[in-house]
């Protein structure tokens, strides 16, 4: 296993543990110490939140950790996806988004001596995850880096029966996942973000949230980190942050051309 593939795992498990840990405290009763039924439905309200927040910090990590792997292998900017590129100027010091009203002339020295280079060095801790990683928000980072993006619905098979039959009794027949239902901002919908937003704006709304709630956003979780792992993997090994020309063999020789302009 490369480093990468460590690192994320390492996250995976760690993450995991946590929200392990947020599940069953109410029903470990800690230090001798029994929740009452106003205490659980307190600290409910409050694990929506701390769920979340195993779900971003995650998302950051792992997207930190492609791109310190990508800038390991030394690539050329002539040799990456269009999207990756965009990132790299996005974030580099020429600030692209920010081009200058008067003096131009710096500013694109600046442009040239970036292309001229030619080397792939992205930012390795400003992922931005927007404070919302929802449904469109981490497709947009899967695409960023050439990845596969998630799919509305999963078809999968180890659904917790209680939560299917109690949020979505259709699974049963179809065994397909609402991932976007699940991670929604919408109003329609009492997905993570949705509840999350509302108890950390301080506008919760009426949805009493009960452990099944807890035990249906630990699920979307751990499926979501382990959905993002897959996806980085076929990525990686595919070596799709590189232009269709250059991958299958084709890098080595690629390595040759040290000029943007002589691609």
């Amino acid at each position: 296993m490369n480093a990468l593939y460590t690192i994320i795992s390492d996250e995976i498990y760690i993450r995991k543990q946590t929200l392990e840990k947020i599940k069953t405290l109410p029903l470990s009763a800690p230090f001798g110490y029994n929740f009452n039924e106003e205490d659980k439905s307190f600290y409910y309200a409050q694990a929506i939140p701390m769920i979340y927040a195993v779900w971003e910090g995650f998302t950051k990590r792992c997207f930190d950790a492609y791109a310190k792997e990508l800038n390991q292998l030394n690539l050329k900017i002539s040799q990456t996806i269009g999207s990756i590129v965009q990132f790299q100027l996005e974030n580099a010091p020429i600030m692209i988004q920010n081009y200058p009203k008067n003096d131009k002339s710096d500013y694109y020295e600046r442009l040239r001596l970036f292309f001229t280079k030619n080397e792939l060095k992205l930012p390795e801790d400003l992922t931005n995850t927007k404070d919302n990683v929802g449904f469109e928000v981490i497709n947009g980072l899967l695409q960023t880096f050439g990845l596969s993006k998630l799919q509305e619905q999963k078809r999968i098979e180890n659904i917790p029966e209680h939560i299917a039959d109690r949020f979505f009794p259709h699974i049963k027949q179809i065994s397909l996942y609402p991932i976007e239902i699940e991670m929604s901002n919408s109003s329609k919908y009492t997905g993570l973000l949705r509840l999350r937003n509302g108890i950390t704006h301080g506008n919760p709304d009426d949805t009493v949230i009960d452990h099944l709630y807890i035990d249906r956003f630990v699920f979307l979780v751990e499926f979501l980190m382990d959905e993002v792992f897959e996806k980085i993997q076929e990525g990686y090994e595919g070596k799709t942050y590189l232009k269709e020309e250059f991958r299958a063999g084709k890098l080595q020789k690629s390595q040759k051309t040290t000029n943007f302009e002589a691609e």
